[in-house]
């Protein structure tokens, strides 16, 4: 049945992200194009400038728009109207939280995905790719020299510390809706205090545990101690995990026990 809520949440949300997100390629092409093929003057820079500024625009509408269809899929589904037929269905909350996080973060990754390559394409001189590869070895080696570390466990930490991140910063959002939903009146506002409150005591656990292991993020980033970085990044993995299995049992019982379509 999870399969099958998949699907649907994919379709659903896809009628709002396709339309978009190929129009971010197209911009950047155009402006590709523009730089490429046309010479400088000033009606053409000015072209340049508005074409470009647009693509800029959109996308940081595409992450606003992101944000907004993350929540309103959300709280519609299972906290609004829709709730009276999402919960008739022979799904548990927990399947469906799990189908709502999944599709979010498949499309937060997308819209990154797709915005990053609209940036990369206009760069107007990509001649340092084959000279970054091909010094890549060295490079690689004086890092790991310099900053005792291996290169590719440091970049894994990275990329694994990102996604922990979308994981965790959408389950909060989620909790924050569950905690809302809890009040008699003036849900929307209630959410939002909740969030507000959340990320306080996100904020402060991380700054106690750092604070007990003796780490500081900032002290360890001036003097260049990655290995120091490295364990920091492992200990936000961690909390952050924790946190999300906190936010993931709040949004669980609340829609299990408490939910009130009234």
């Amino acid at each position: 049945m999870l399969g099958k809520l998949f699907k649907y949440e994919m379709k659903a949300t896809a009628r709002f992200y396709l339309p978009m997100l190929p129009v971010i390629l197209f911009l950047a092409i155009i402006n590709k194009m523009l730089f490429i093929f046309l010479p400088d003057n000033p009606i053409i820079n000015a072209i340049r400038f508005i074409s470009v500024s647009a693509q800029v625009l959109l996308i940081f509408a595409a992450f606003i728009i992101s944000f907004i269809i993350m929540i309103q899929r959300f709280y519609k589904s299972l906290l609004g109207e829709e709730g009276y037929l999402s919960f008739t269905l022979p799904v548990s909350a927990t399947n469906h939280i799990v189908n709502k996080l999944l599709v979010s973060c498949i499309w937060t990754i997308v819209t990154f995905i797709v915005c990053a390559v609209s940036v990369f394409l206009l760069i107007p001189d990509y001649s340092w790719i084959s000279t970054f590869f091909g010094e890549f070895s060295t490079l690689r080696s004086q890092f790991e020299t310099i900053l005792h570390i291996n290169f590719w466990f440091f970049a894994i930490e990275i990329v694994f510390a990102a996604l922990i991140a979308i994981l965790s910063s959408t389950l909060m959002i989620y909790a924050s809706l569950c905690l809302g939903h809890l009040a008699k009146s003036n849900r929307i506002l209630v959410s939002f205090g909740a969030f507000f409150v959340l990320s306080t005591i996100s904020q402060a656990i991380s700054t106690i545990v750092l604070s007990i292991l003796g780490y500081s993020f900032f002290e360890a980033s001036s003097t260049l101690e990655a290995g120091t970085i490295s364990t920091l990044l492992l200990t936000q993995i961690g909390i952050g995990l924790v946190l999300s299995v906190a936010y993931f049992i709040v949004s669980n019982i609340i829609l299990s026990k408490h939910l009130n379509l009234e």
